[in-house]
């Protein structure tokens, strides 16, 4: 028997947005329990309710395709503290490729269960929590010094902390880090790391890099400043010296 899922214990705040200001009650009906913070109707009066109570994540209600509604989620999406969630109804046609592009998070088609919107939504919310945390970090990442030392093939956190690394760690290190913070493309990373690079080195240097990452946590007791990028490139953010 199907029950409702709970949202998250730290549950987010949930703006609703509706294309249109008749929508009927049934055309969305499974919105009561999310118990938003506000319900706003069209897309000029978004910013004057996220500037009266901002939220986590927005679910916008969309009953036709039309452009006025593509660029008000491309304007929402923009912004990296906030995750859209599209709700189309069976008017809207299979159209969620097209909203996918505006940048939503998520596209759902009505009619869908209660237990499905309110999984999404505490999914949704895990990733946004998640994008928080690691951006907190990079920030307090800037702020510190790292020490890639080649000569004893070690990497020296800001704590003083040692770790040795490997030949081609070292490497993929050098290469992030003479970037100065700029992202460096995947295949350009590859390219460089690998002499005869096939399709398979790509999954060869994201083992890399989760083994770094590991190593990382288990020998310096914190994480590498290593971003990494949806449009898939890496950077390392952090301020760093090579000697």
């Amino acid at each position: 028997m199907s029950k409702t899922l709970p949202l998250p214990s730290a549950c987010p705040r949930i703006g609703i947005l509706c294309d249109q200001a008749n929508i009927a009650p049934d055309t969305f009906p499974n919105l009561t329990p999310l118990n938003p913070q506000w319900v706003a109707y069209r897309f000029e009066h978004l910013q004057r309710y996220l500037g009266k109570q901002p939220v986590d994540i927005i679910v916008c209600c969309v009953s036709e395709v039309q452009a006025e509604a593509y660029a008000g989620i491309q304007t929402i999406s923009a912004r990296p503290d906030l995750m859209v969630i599209v709700l189309l109804s069976v008017a809207a046609g299979d159209s969620g490729a097209f909203w996918l592009e505006a940048g939503a998070e998520r596209c759902l088609y009505q009619p869908l269960s209660e237990h499905f919107l309110m999984a999404n939504i505490a999914q949704s919310y895990r990733h946004l929590q998640r994008f928080r945390l690691t951006n907190t970090l990079w920030q307090q990442a800037k702020t510190q010094v790292w020490q890639l030392n080649c000569q004893q093939w070690e990497l020296m956190a800001p704590s003083g902390t040692c770790m040795t690394v490997t030949q081609l760690e070292m490497r993929f290190l050098q290469i992030l880090m003479t970037a100065n913070g700029e992202l460096i493309p995947r295949i350009q990373l590859a390219s460089k790391l690998y002499i005869n690079r096939q399709a398979h080195e790509f999954q060869r240097m994201e083992m890399l890099i989760s083994r770094l990452r590991k190593k990382a946590r288990l020998q310096l007791q914190q994480e590498l400043p290593i971003k990494t990028s949806y449009a898939g490139g890496l950077a390392f953010v952090a301020e760093s010296h090579i000697a």
